[in-house]
Protein backbone atom coordinates (compact mmCIF):
# COMPACT_ATOMS: atom_id res chain seq x y z
CA UNK A 1 0.00 0.00 0.00
CA UNK A 2 1.17 3.17 -0.94
CA UNK A 3 0.27 6.25 1.40
CA UNK A 4 1.14 9.82 -0.03
CA UNK A 5 0.43 12.35 3.01
CA UNK A 6 -0.11 16.15 2.62
CA UNK A 7 3.86 17.16 3.51
CA UNK A 8 2.29 20.28 4.69
CA UNK A 9 0.60 19.15 7.91
CA UNK A 10 3.52 18.54 10.31
CA UNK A 11 3.57 16.67 13.55
CA UNK A 12 3.36 20.30 15.23
CA UNK A 13 3.41 19.15 18.51
CA UNK A 14 6.93 17.56 18.58
CA UNK A 15 8.82 21.19 17.06
CA UNK A 16 12.21 19.97 16.03
CA UNK A 17 15.44 21.01 14.11
CA UNK A 18 18.24 20.07 12.16
CA UNK A 19 21.64 18.48 14.02
CA UNK A 20 24.80 20.24 14.10
CA UNK A 21 27.16 18.97 12.00
CA UNK A 22 30.76 17.99 12.40
CA UNK A 23 33.19 17.33 9.48
CA UNK A 24 33.99 14.00 8.21
CA UNK A 25 36.79 11.82 8.94
CA UNK A 26 39.66 12.50 6.93
CA UNK A 27 40.39 9.73 3.99
CA UNK A 28 43.26 8.18 6.17
CA UNK A 29 40.34 6.93 8.60
CA UNK A 30 38.34 5.25 5.65
CA UNK A 31 41.38 2.67 5.02
CA UNK A 32 42.18 2.69 8.30
CA UNK A 33 38.79 1.69 9.50
CA UNK A 34 38.57 -0.93 6.99
CA UNK A 35 41.70 -2.24 8.51
CA UNK A 36 39.56 -2.93 11.78
CA UNK A 37 35.91 -4.17 10.21
CA UNK A 38 33.94 -6.78 12.17
CA UNK A 39 35.74 -6.94 15.35
CA UNK A 40 39.74 -6.35 14.49
CA UNK A 41 40.08 -2.87 16.21
CA UNK A 42 43.45 -1.52 16.69
CA UNK A 43 42.60 -0.35 20.05
CA UNK A 44 40.81 -3.83 20.91
CA UNK A 45 37.74 -1.96 22.00
CA UNK A 46 34.42 -3.10 21.33
CA UNK A 47 31.10 -1.56 22.05
CA UNK A 48 27.27 -3.05 21.67
CA UNK A 49 24.10 -1.42 21.18
CA UNK A 50 20.49 -3.36 20.69
CA UNK A 51 18.26 -0.93 19.44
CA UNK A 52 14.07 -1.35 20.04
CA UNK A 53 11.77 1.32 19.47
CA UNK A 54 8.94 2.36 21.71
CA UNK A 55 6.39 5.23 21.25
CA UNK A 56 5.41 7.59 23.92
CA UNK A 57 2.10 8.73 24.79
CA UNK A 58 1.35 11.79 25.29
CA UNK A 59 -1.99 13.57 27.19
CA UNK A 60 -5.60 13.43 25.57
CA UNK A 61 -6.04 16.93 24.59
CA UNK A 62 -3.99 18.13 21.77
CA UNK A 63 -2.35 21.43 23.58
CA UNK A 64 -1.18 19.40 26.38
CA UNK A 65 0.69 16.70 23.77
CA UNK A 66 2.87 19.17 22.80
CA UNK A 67 6.57 19.67 24.84
CA UNK A 68 7.73 22.78 25.79
CA UNK A 69 10.64 23.95 23.45
CA UNK A 70 13.51 25.68 24.51
CA UNK A 71 16.75 26.36 22.84
CA UNK A 72 19.59 24.63 23.63
CA UNK A 73 22.99 26.27 24.92
CA UNK A 74 25.66 26.99 22.07
CA UNK A 75 28.02 24.22 21.09
CA UNK A 76 31.25 23.73 19.04
CA UNK A 77 31.79 21.84 16.40
CA UNK A 78 35.35 19.71 16.60
CA UNK A 79 36.68 18.01 13.81
CA UNK A 80 37.31 14.42 14.35
CA UNK A 81 40.67 14.04 13.77
CA UNK A 82 40.94 16.34 16.60
CA UNK A 83 38.55 15.45 18.98
CA UNK A 84 39.32 11.89 19.35
CA UNK A 85 42.88 12.84 21.12
CA UNK A 86 40.54 14.10 23.76
CA UNK A 87 40.56 12.03 27.04
CA UNK A 88 37.12 12.09 29.42
CA UNK A 89 37.28 14.74 31.83
CA UNK A 90 37.70 14.01 35.62
CA UNK A 91 35.45 12.09 37.62
CA UNK A 92 34.43 10.52 34.11
CA UNK A 93 33.15 7.28 32.95
CA UNK A 94 34.48 3.74 32.27
CA UNK A 95 35.92 2.42 28.97
CA UNK A 96 34.29 -0.91 28.66
CA UNK A 97 35.27 -3.48 25.97
CA UNK A 98 31.97 -3.95 24.86
CA UNK A 99 28.80 -1.79 25.50
CA UNK A 100 25.25 -3.15 24.78
CA UNK A 101 21.98 -0.98 24.35
CA UNK A 102 18.51 -2.95 23.73
CA UNK A 103 16.26 0.05 23.23
CA UNK A 104 13.23 -1.57 23.39
CA UNK A 105 9.41 -0.03 22.00
CA UNK A 106 6.43 2.14 23.50
CA UNK A 107 6.09 1.30 27.60
CA UNK A 108 6.57 3.29 30.32
CA UNK A 109 8.36 2.94 33.80
CA UNK A 110 5.18 1.25 35.54
CA UNK A 111 4.52 -0.48 32.90
CA UNK A 112 7.61 -2.75 33.00
CA UNK A 113 8.89 -2.60 36.23
CA UNK A 114 7.35 -4.55 38.84
CA UNK A 115 5.32 -6.25 36.01
CA UNK A 116 5.70 -10.21 36.13
CA UNK A 117 5.03 -10.12 32.40
CA UNK A 118 8.53 -8.86 32.50
CA UNK A 119 10.38 -10.79 34.65
CA UNK A 120 14.20 -11.08 32.67
CA UNK A 121 14.22 -7.34 32.87
CA UNK A 122 13.11 -6.78 36.34
CA UNK A 123 15.96 -9.36 37.49
CA UNK A 124 18.43 -7.03 35.30
CA UNK A 125 16.80 -3.93 37.21
CA UNK A 126 17.76 -5.74 40.73
CA UNK A 127 21.06 -6.80 39.60
CA UNK A 128 22.21 -3.23 37.83
CA UNK A 129 21.53 0.07 37.64
CA UNK A 130 17.64 1.40 37.62
CA UNK A 131 17.36 4.88 36.76
CA UNK A 132 13.91 5.59 37.81
CA UNK A 133 13.67 8.85 36.48
CA UNK A 134 14.71 8.34 32.46
CA UNK A 135 13.18 9.86 29.50
CA UNK A 136 12.23 9.65 25.95
CA UNK A 137 12.73 12.82 24.65
CA UNK A 138 9.64 13.44 22.01
CA UNK A 139 7.14 11.07 20.19
CA UNK A 140 6.81 8.98 17.87
CA UNK A 141 9.33 6.57 17.79
CA UNK A 142 11.80 7.20 15.17
CA UNK A 143 12.50 10.57 16.54
CA UNK A 144 14.14 8.82 19.70
CA UNK A 145 16.04 6.83 17.54
CA UNK A 146 17.73 9.38 15.70
CA UNK A 147 18.28 11.23 19.11
CA UNK A 148 20.12 8.62 20.57
CA UNK A 149 22.09 8.14 17.87
CA UNK A 150 23.16 11.60 16.19
CA UNK A 151 22.22 13.78 19.07
CA UNK A 152 19.25 14.81 17.25
CA UNK A 153 16.06 14.42 15.57
CA UNK A 154 17.84 15.61 11.94
CA UNK A 155 14.20 17.52 11.51
CA UNK A 156 12.39 14.39 11.87
CA UNK A 157 9.25 14.37 13.75
CA UNK A 158 7.02 11.56 12.67
CA UNK A 159 7.93 7.93 11.66
CA UNK A 160 8.55 8.66 8.18
CA UNK A 161 10.33 6.59 5.52
CA UNK A 162 12.87 6.99 3.78
CA UNK A 163 15.46 9.86 4.83
CA UNK A 164 19.43 10.50 4.01
CA UNK A 165 21.67 12.13 6.11
CA UNK A 166 24.84 13.63 4.60
CA UNK A 167 28.60 12.78 4.99
CA UNK A 168 28.81 15.92 7.22
CA UNK A 169 26.34 14.87 10.04
CA UNK A 170 27.68 13.21 12.90
CA UNK A 171 26.28 10.43 14.64
CA UNK A 172 27.21 7.41 16.94
CA UNK A 173 28.95 5.42 14.26
CA UNK A 174 30.50 8.11 12.08
CA UNK A 175 32.55 9.15 15.82
CA UNK A 176 33.88 5.57 16.56
CA UNK A 177 34.76 4.84 12.82
CA UNK A 178 36.73 8.42 12.72
CA UNK A 179 38.40 7.13 15.84
CA UNK A 180 39.37 3.98 14.27
CA UNK A 181 36.63 1.68 16.21
CA UNK A 182 34.25 0.08 14.84
CA UNK A 183 30.45 0.06 14.80
CA UNK A 184 27.54 -2.52 13.59
CA UNK A 185 23.93 -2.44 13.64
CA UNK A 186 21.66 -5.65 13.91
CA UNK A 187 17.92 -5.59 12.71
CA UNK A 188 16.24 -8.15 13.02
CA UNK A 189 14.48 -9.25 9.27
CA UNK A 190 16.33 -7.17 7.45
CA UNK A 191 16.40 -8.54 4.07
CA UNK A 192 20.33 -8.34 3.66
CA UNK A 193 22.94 -6.41 4.57
CA UNK A 194 22.63 -2.51 3.37
CA UNK A 195 18.98 -3.08 2.89
CA UNK A 196 17.46 0.32 2.76
CA UNK A 197 13.93 -0.65 2.27
CA UNK A 198 11.30 0.94 4.63
CA UNK A 199 9.70 -2.47 6.02
CA UNK A 200 9.96 -5.77 5.34
CA UNK A 201 8.05 -9.41 6.51
CA UNK A 202 8.61 -10.57 10.06
CA UNK A 203 8.40 -6.85 11.03
CA UNK A 204 11.29 -5.16 9.83
CA UNK A 205 10.88 -1.13 10.06
CA UNK A 206 13.44 0.72 8.71
CA UNK A 207 12.36 3.69 11.15
CA UNK A 208 14.01 2.04 14.09
CA UNK A 209 17.11 1.52 12.29
CA UNK A 210 18.62 5.13 12.33
CA UNK A 211 21.79 3.98 10.89
CA UNK A 212 21.08 3.32 7.74
CA UNK A 213 19.50 6.70 6.91
CA UNK A 214 23.29 8.22 7.36
CA UNK A 215 25.87 8.49 4.34
CA UNK A 216 29.19 8.19 6.66
CA UNK A 217 28.10 4.93 8.29
CA UNK A 218 28.99 2.23 6.12
CA UNK A 219 26.05 0.15 4.19
CA UNK A 220 28.11 -3.06 5.37
CA UNK A 221 27.07 -1.53 9.07
CA UNK A 222 23.87 -2.37 8.06
CA UNK A 223 23.30 -6.04 8.58
CA UNK A 224 20.82 -8.40 9.63
CA UNK A 225 20.67 -9.71 13.10
CA UNK A 226 21.29 -12.98 11.64
CA UNK A 227 24.32 -11.63 11.38
CA UNK A 228 25.21 -10.67 15.42
CA UNK A 229 27.67 -13.14 16.50
CA UNK A 230 28.11 -15.83 19.05
CA UNK A 231 31.74 -15.23 19.72
CA UNK A 232 31.18 -11.82 21.67
CA UNK A 233 35.42 -12.03 21.70
CA UNK A 234 34.80 -10.79 17.69
CA UNK A 235 31.96 -8.19 18.67
CA UNK A 236 32.41 -4.56 17.01
CA UNK A 237 33.78 -1.52 19.06
CA UNK A 238 29.44 -0.75 18.80
CA UNK A 239 27.05 -2.85 17.80
CA UNK A 240 23.15 -1.89 18.04
CA UNK A 241 20.74 -4.36 17.91
CA UNK A 242 17.09 -3.69 16.76
CA UNK A 243 14.40 -6.54 17.42
CA UNK A 244 11.28 -6.76 14.57
CA UNK A 245 7.62 -5.22 16.02
CA UNK A 246 6.59 -8.31 17.44
CA UNK A 247 9.87 -8.69 19.80
CA UNK A 248 10.41 -5.42 20.67
CA UNK A 249 6.89 -4.88 22.66
CA UNK A 250 5.67 -2.58 19.25
CA UNK A 251 3.50 -5.01 18.43
CA UNK A 252 3.88 -8.23 20.40
CA UNK A 253 3.11 -8.25 24.50
CA UNK A 254 5.54 -7.12 26.93
CA UNK A 255 6.01 -11.22 27.88
CA UNK A 256 7.14 -11.72 24.55
CA UNK A 257 9.62 -9.26 24.07
CA UNK A 258 10.79 -10.08 27.54
CA UNK A 259 11.64 -13.65 26.56
CA UNK A 260 13.14 -12.57 23.52
CA UNK A 261 15.48 -10.81 24.93
CA UNK A 262 16.15 -13.42 27.67
CA UNK A 263 16.62 -15.92 25.03
CA UNK A 264 19.22 -13.78 22.79
CA UNK A 265 20.90 -11.70 25.18
CA UNK A 266 21.18 -13.49 27.97
CA UNK A 267 24.51 -15.14 26.99
CA UNK A 268 26.23 -11.95 26.45
CA UNK A 269 25.27 -10.46 29.42
CA UNK A 270 26.19 -13.24 31.52
CA UNK A 271 29.97 -13.26 29.53
CA UNK A 272 30.28 -9.57 30.12
CA UNK A 273 30.20 -9.94 33.79
CA UNK A 274 33.83 -11.75 33.32
CA UNK A 275 35.09 -9.36 30.34
CA UNK A 276 34.59 -5.98 31.08
CA UNK A 277 31.35 -5.09 28.80
CA UNK A 278 28.61 -3.33 29.64
CA UNK A 279 24.48 -3.98 28.82
CA UNK A 280 22.26 -1.10 28.47
CA UNK A 281 18.32 -1.88 28.34
CA UNK A 282 16.22 1.23 27.23
CA UNK A 283 13.19 2.00 25.39
CA UNK A 284 12.79 4.55 23.21
CA UNK A 285 9.89 6.29 24.17
CA UNK A 286 6.81 5.46 26.88
CA UNK A 287 3.27 4.84 25.53
CA UNK A 288 2.78 8.37 24.56
CA UNK A 289 1.55 10.10 27.85
CA UNK A 290 2.96 13.56 28.22
CA UNK A 291 5.61 12.33 31.23
CA UNK A 292 7.65 9.87 28.54
CA UNK A 293 9.07 8.61 31.35
CA UNK A 294 10.57 4.93 30.17
CA UNK A 295 12.83 2.02 31.63
CA UNK A 296 16.16 2.54 31.34
CA UNK A 297 19.24 -0.06 33.36
CA UNK A 298 22.71 -0.15 33.05
CA UNK A 299 24.34 -4.02 33.56
CA UNK A 300 27.94 -4.85 34.13
CA UNK A 301 30.85 -5.67 36.43
CA UNK A 302 32.14 -1.82 36.52
CA UNK A 303 28.35 -1.05 37.48
CA UNK A 304 27.20 -0.20 41.02
CA UNK A 305 23.88 -1.82 41.56
CA UNK A 306 20.64 0.46 42.48
CA UNK A 307 18.38 2.80 42.17
CA UNK A 308 19.08 6.23 41.01
CA UNK A 309 16.98 9.40 39.97
CA UNK A 310 18.65 12.03 38.21
CA UNK A 311 16.84 13.13 35.40
CA UNK A 312 18.40 11.62 32.17
CA UNK A 313 17.21 11.07 28.58
CA UNK A 314 18.26 9.81 25.32
CA UNK A 315 21.42 12.82 24.71
CA UNK A 316 22.39 11.83 28.45
CA UNK A 317 23.56 8.29 27.08
CA UNK A 318 24.84 9.17 23.85
CA UNK A 319 27.08 12.00 25.85
CA UNK A 320 28.21 9.08 28.18
CA UNK A 321 29.38 6.41 25.20
CA UNK A 322 31.08 9.16 23.57
CA UNK A 323 32.80 10.19 26.64
CA UNK A 324 33.88 6.31 27.15
CA UNK A 325 35.55 6.71 23.84
CA UNK A 326 36.44 10.06 23.80
CA UNK A 327 35.07 10.86 20.87
CA UNK A 328 33.56 14.62 19.74
CA UNK A 329 30.07 15.15 20.73
CA UNK A 330 26.99 15.18 18.41
CA UNK A 331 24.13 17.53 18.40
CA UNK A 332 22.49 17.90 21.94
CA UNK A 333 24.74 15.30 23.30
CA UNK A 334 27.21 18.10 23.74
CA UNK A 335 24.98 20.18 26.01
CA UNK A 336 23.87 16.80 28.22
CA UNK A 337 25.76 15.86 31.44
CA UNK A 338 27.83 12.32 31.30
CA UNK A 339 26.38 9.57 33.58
CA UNK A 340 29.39 9.72 36.26
CA UNK A 341 27.45 8.10 39.34
CA UNK A 342 26.70 4.78 38.84
CA UNK A 343 30.06 3.09 38.25
CA UNK A 344 31.98 1.26 40.86
CA UNK A 345 35.62 1.25 39.55
CA UNK A 346 35.86 -1.81 39.78
CA UNK A 347 34.99 -3.51 36.43
CA UNK A 348 36.45 -0.84 33.68
CA UNK A 349 39.24 1.59 33.80
CA UNK A 350 38.05 4.99 34.31
CA UNK A 351 39.54 7.53 31.65
CA UNK A 352 41.25 10.74 33.09
CA UNK A 353 42.09 13.77 30.83
CA UNK A 354 45.73 14.12 29.69
CA UNK A 355 44.90 17.16 28.03
CA UNK A 356 42.02 19.55 27.10
CA UNK A 357 41.31 21.30 23.30
CA UNK A 358 40.68 24.14 21.92
CA UNK A 359 38.13 23.26 18.95
CA UNK A 360 39.49 25.10 15.83
CA UNK A 361 36.11 26.45 14.43
CA UNK A 362 34.12 29.31 16.24
CA UNK A 363 31.41 28.50 18.32
CA UNK A 364 28.06 27.74 16.41
CA UNK A 365 24.44 28.00 17.74
CA UNK A 366 23.04 24.67 18.73
CA UNK A 367 19.48 23.76 16.51
CA UNK A 368 16.14 24.48 18.44
CA UNK A 369 15.01 20.97 19.63
CA UNK A 370 12.49 19.81 22.27
CA UNK A 371 14.42 17.58 24.57
CA UNK A 372 12.28 16.32 27.73
CA UNK A 373 13.96 15.61 30.73
CA UNK A 374 17.80 16.11 30.06
CA UNK A 375 20.34 17.08 32.63
CA UNK A 376 22.18 20.04 30.79
CA UNK A 377 26.23 21.86 31.09
CA UNK A 378 27.54 24.17 29.33
CA UNK A 379 30.19 23.84 26.58
CA UNK A 380 32.56 26.05 26.52
CA UNK A 381 35.84 26.42 24.25
CA UNK A 382 37.53 23.86 26.58
CA UNK A 383 36.13 20.79 27.02
CA UNK A 384 35.27 20.75 30.59
CA UNK A 385 33.61 18.82 33.20
CA UNK A 386 30.21 19.78 34.70
CA UNK A 387 29.21 17.15 37.29
CA UNK A 388 25.78 15.96 38.03
CA UNK A 389 23.66 17.56 41.05
CA UNK A 390 24.76 15.03 43.91
CA UNK A 391 22.55 12.44 44.54
CA UNK A 392 21.71 9.97 47.50
CA UNK A 393 23.66 7.49 47.58
CA UNK A 394 21.96 4.40 46.43
CA UNK A 395 21.35 1.58 48.32
CA UNK A 396 23.24 -1.44 47.32
CA UNK A 397 20.24 -3.51 46.00
CA UNK A 398 17.23 -1.80 44.65
CA UNK A 399 14.25 -2.50 45.59
CA UNK A 400 11.52 -2.27 43.07
CA UNK A 401 7.96 -1.02 43.23
CA UNK A 402 5.71 -3.60 41.70
CA UNK A 403 3.57 -1.89 39.90
CA UNK A 404 0.88 -3.77 37.72
CA UNK A 405 1.20 -3.84 33.74
CA UNK A 406 -1.83 -1.82 32.43
CA UNK A 407 -4.00 -3.44 30.58
CA UNK A 408 -6.53 -1.78 27.59
CA UNK A 409 -10.23 -1.27 28.04
CA UNK A 410 -11.16 -3.94 25.29
CA UNK A 411 -8.83 -5.34 22.69
CA UNK A 412 -9.00 -7.80 20.38
CA UNK A 413 -6.80 -9.65 17.63
CA UNK A 414 -9.19 -12.27 16.82
CA UNK A 415 -6.72 -14.93 17.78
CA UNK A 416 -10.00 -17.02 19.17
CA UNK A 417 -10.80 -17.53 15.39
CA UNK A 418 -14.13 -16.27 15.96
CA UNK A 419 -16.31 -12.80 17.09
CA UNK A 420 -16.41 -14.25 20.60
CA UNK A 421 -15.03 -10.88 22.18
CA UNK A 422 -17.41 -8.32 20.19
CA UNK A 423 -21.41 -8.09 21.49
CA UNK A 424 -22.41 -8.25 18.12
CA UNK A 425 -21.46 -8.69 14.07
CA UNK A 426 -23.10 -8.93 11.36
CA UNK A 427 -23.26 -11.95 8.56
CA UNK A 428 -20.79 -10.09 5.92
CA UNK A 429 -18.09 -9.90 8.08
CA UNK A 430 -16.38 -13.21 8.39
CA UNK A 431 -13.03 -14.35 9.98
CA UNK A 432 -10.15 -15.55 7.61
CA UNK A 433 -6.53 -16.71 7.68
CA UNK A 434 -5.54 -15.93 4.26
CA UNK A 435 -4.59 -12.52 4.69
CA UNK A 436 -3.45 -11.52 8.46
CA UNK A 437 -1.86 -8.78 10.32
CA UNK A 438 0.71 -10.71 12.35
CA UNK A 439 -1.19 -13.12 14.28
CA UNK A 440 -3.48 -16.18 12.57
CA UNK A 441 -6.83 -14.79 12.05
CA UNK A 442 -8.28 -11.26 10.85
CA UNK A 443 -11.49 -10.49 9.84
CA UNK A 444 -12.61 -9.26 6.64
CA UNK A 445 -15.72 -7.79 4.76
CA UNK A 446 -16.19 -8.41 1.10
CA UNK A 447 -18.96 -7.08 -0.54
CA UNK A 448 -21.17 -5.63 -3.51
CA UNK A 449 -24.43 -4.84 -1.31
CA UNK A 450 -24.55 -5.84 2.64
CA UNK A 451 -22.90 -4.70 5.28
CA UNK A 452 -20.10 -5.73 7.63
CA UNK A 453 -19.26 -4.73 10.90
CA UNK A 454 -18.84 -6.25 14.10
CA UNK A 455 -19.90 -3.89 17.73
CA UNK A 456 -18.65 -3.97 21.30
CA UNK A 457 -20.79 -2.65 24.20
CA UNK A 458 -18.06 -1.17 26.10
CA UNK A 459 -17.88 -1.37 29.93
CA UNK A 460 -19.37 1.59 31.06
CA UNK A 461 -19.43 5.64 29.03
CA UNK A 462 -16.15 7.46 27.85
CA UNK A 463 -16.01 11.19 27.30
CA UNK A 464 -12.87 10.46 26.14
CA UNK A 465 -11.84 7.80 23.97
CA UNK A 466 -8.96 6.33 21.69
CA UNK A 467 -9.84 3.38 19.47
CA UNK A 468 -7.07 1.75 17.02
CA UNK A 469 -7.59 0.01 14.00
CA UNK A 470 -5.37 -2.05 11.95
CA UNK A 471 -6.49 -2.15 7.93
CA UNK A 472 -6.10 -3.54 4.79
CA UNK A 473 -7.87 -2.32 1.77
CA UNK A 474 -8.06 -4.73 -1.19
CA UNK A 475 -10.23 -3.06 -3.09
CA UNK A 476 -12.92 -0.55 -3.04
CA UNK A 477 -15.20 1.73 -5.69
CA UNK A 478 -17.23 2.80 -2.43
CA UNK A 479 -16.74 4.68 0.63
CA UNK A 480 -15.98 2.23 3.39
CA UNK A 481 -16.09 2.86 6.91
CA UNK A 482 -13.66 1.74 8.98
CA UNK A 483 -14.43 2.72 12.91
CA UNK A 484 -17.05 4.34 14.44
CA UNK A 485 -18.27 5.70 17.78
CA UNK A 486 -21.65 5.15 19.01
CA UNK A 487 -23.46 5.98 22.09
CA UNK A 488 -24.61 2.93 24.64
CA UNK A 489 -28.04 3.61 23.27
CA UNK A 490 -26.94 3.16 19.94
CA UNK A 491 -26.84 6.78 18.83
CA UNK A 492 -23.90 7.82 16.14
CA UNK A 493 -21.26 10.10 17.37
CA UNK A 494 -18.42 10.20 14.38
CA UNK A 495 -16.26 7.93 13.05
CA UNK A 496 -13.22 7.34 10.32
CA UNK A 497 -13.47 5.90 6.54
CA UNK A 498 -11.96 5.73 3.17
CA UNK A 499 -13.44 7.41 0.36
CA UNK A 500 -13.89 5.56 -3.31
CA UNK A 501 -11.08 7.58 -4.54
CA UNK A 502 -8.42 6.41 -1.19
CA UNK A 503 -8.94 9.67 0.80
CA UNK A 504 -9.54 9.48 4.71
CA UNK A 505 -12.31 11.38 5.97
CA UNK A 506 -13.77 12.00 9.49
CA UNK A 507 -17.52 11.66 9.86
CA UNK A 508 -19.46 13.67 12.78
CA UNK A 509 -22.64 11.91 12.73
CA UNK A 510 -24.29 14.32 15.41
CA UNK A 511 -23.83 17.36 12.81
CA UNK A 512 -24.49 15.12 9.64
CA UNK A 513 -21.05 16.38 8.05
CA UNK A 514 -17.59 15.28 7.07
CA UNK A 515 -14.13 16.73 7.08
CA UNK A 516 -11.85 14.89 3.59
CA UNK A 517 -7.99 14.86 4.31
CA UNK A 518 -5.59 15.66 1.70
CA UNK A 519 -4.07 12.32 2.67
CA UNK A 520 -4.63 9.23 0.27
CA UNK A 521 -4.57 5.83 1.45
CA UNK A 522 -4.27 2.78 -1.98
CA UNK A 523 -4.77 -0.42 -0.86
CA UNK A 524 -2.50 -3.37 -0.68
CA UNK A 525 -1.03 -3.49 2.71
CA UNK A 526 -1.83 -3.10 6.43
CA UNK A 527 -1.86 -0.12 7.97
CA UNK A 528 -2.95 1.35 11.05
CA UNK A 529 -5.70 4.31 12.41
CA UNK A 530 -6.36 5.65 15.58
CA UNK A 531 -8.47 8.13 16.76
CA UNK A 532 -8.96 10.09 19.70
CA UNK A 533 -12.22 11.28 20.60
CA UNK A 534 -13.22 14.18 23.52
CA UNK A 535 -16.85 14.39 23.99
CA UNK A 536 -17.75 17.99 25.09
CA UNK A 537 -20.69 19.21 23.31
CA UNK A 538 -19.66 22.11 20.64
CA UNK A 539 -15.86 21.98 21.82
CA UNK A 540 -15.52 18.84 21.23
CA UNK A 541 -12.12 17.31 20.04
CA UNK A 542 -11.10 14.87 17.52
CA UNK A 543 -7.16 13.75 16.59
CA UNK A 544 -6.75 11.03 13.88
CA UNK A 545 -3.02 9.14 13.03
CA UNK A 546 -2.27 6.99 10.31
CA UNK A 547 0.59 4.71 10.65
CA UNK A 548 1.96 6.77 13.59
CA UNK A 549 1.52 10.11 11.83
CA UNK A 550 -0.79 13.00 12.91
CA UNK A 551 -3.63 13.82 9.86
CA UNK A 552 -3.06 17.13 11.00
CA UNK A 553 -6.50 18.19 8.66
CA UNK A 554 -8.26 15.90 10.34
CA UNK A 555 -7.23 16.86 14.11
CA UNK A 556 -9.70 19.71 15.01
CA UNK A 557 -12.53 20.74 17.06
CA UNK A 558 -16.05 19.31 16.08
CA UNK A 559 -19.01 20.02 17.08
CA UNK A 560 -21.04 17.56 19.26
CA UNK A 561 -23.81 19.31 20.66
CA UNK A 562 -26.69 16.67 21.94
CA UNK A 563 -24.06 13.48 22.12
CA UNK A 564 -23.63 11.73 24.65
CA UNK A 565 -21.08 9.84 25.80
CA UNK A 566 -18.72 6.69 24.04
CA UNK A 567 -20.80 3.77 25.01
CA UNK A 568 -20.13 1.03 21.51
CA UNK A 569 -17.16 0.80 19.63
CA UNK A 570 -17.71 -0.46 15.75
CA UNK A 571 -15.18 -1.80 13.48
CA UNK A 572 -16.28 -2.13 9.89
CA UNK A 573 -19.87 -1.07 7.57
CA UNK A 574 -22.77 -0.47 8.53
CA UNK A 575 -24.46 0.35 5.58
CA UNK A 576 -25.20 -1.70 3.16
CA UNK A 577 -25.19 -1.33 -1.17
CA UNK A 578 -21.23 -0.22 -1.37
CA UNK A 579 -19.11 -2.70 -2.82
CA UNK A 580 -15.27 -2.83 -1.20
CA UNK A 581 -13.20 -5.67 0.16
CA UNK A 582 -11.82 -4.87 3.67
CA UNK A 583 -9.80 -6.49 6.16
CA UNK A 584 -9.28 -5.55 9.74
CA UNK A 585 -7.01 -6.39 12.90
CA UNK A 586 -5.56 -5.90 15.93
CA UNK A 587 -8.64 -3.45 17.83
CA UNK A 588 -8.12 -1.73 20.77
CA UNK A 589 -9.89 0.45 22.49
CA UNK A 590 -8.38 2.67 25.60
CA UNK A 591 -8.93 6.10 27.70
CA UNK A 592 -5.28 7.16 26.30
CA UNK A 593 -3.12 6.90 23.59
CA UNK A 594 -2.43 3.34 22.18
Amino acid sequence: MEITLNRNKQYSKYPHTVGSKRASAPPTQGWKRFMTHRGRSLNGVRFLIIAACSLVPLSSAAASRSFASGAASGQFAVPLAQAQETQPETGGVPRPDHVVIVIEENHSYSQIIGSPSAPYINSLANSGALFTNSHGVTHPSEPNYLDLFSGSNQGVTDDSCPHTFGSGVANLGSELIGAGLTFGGYSENLPSVGSLVCSAAGGYVRKHNPWSNFTNVPSADNMPYTSFPSNYSTLLTVAIIAPNMNNDMHDGTIQQGDSWLQSRLDPYVQWANTHNSLFIVTFDEDDFTQANQIPTIFVGPMVRAGQYSETINHYNILRTLEDMYSLPYAGYSGTASPITDVWSGGGGSTATPTSTRTPSRTATPAPTDTPTGVATSTRTSTRTSTPLPTNTQPASTPTVVSTPSRTAVFSDRFSSGDFSAWTTHSSGLVVQSSVVLSAMYAAQGNTSNGNTYAEKNLPTTYTNGYARVYFNIASNSSTVTLLKYRTSTGSLIAGLFVTASGKLALRNDVAGTNVTSATVVTGGSWHSLELHLAVNGPVSTAEVWLDGQSIGDLSTTIDLSGSGSIGRLTIGELQSGKTYSVYLDDVVFDTQFI
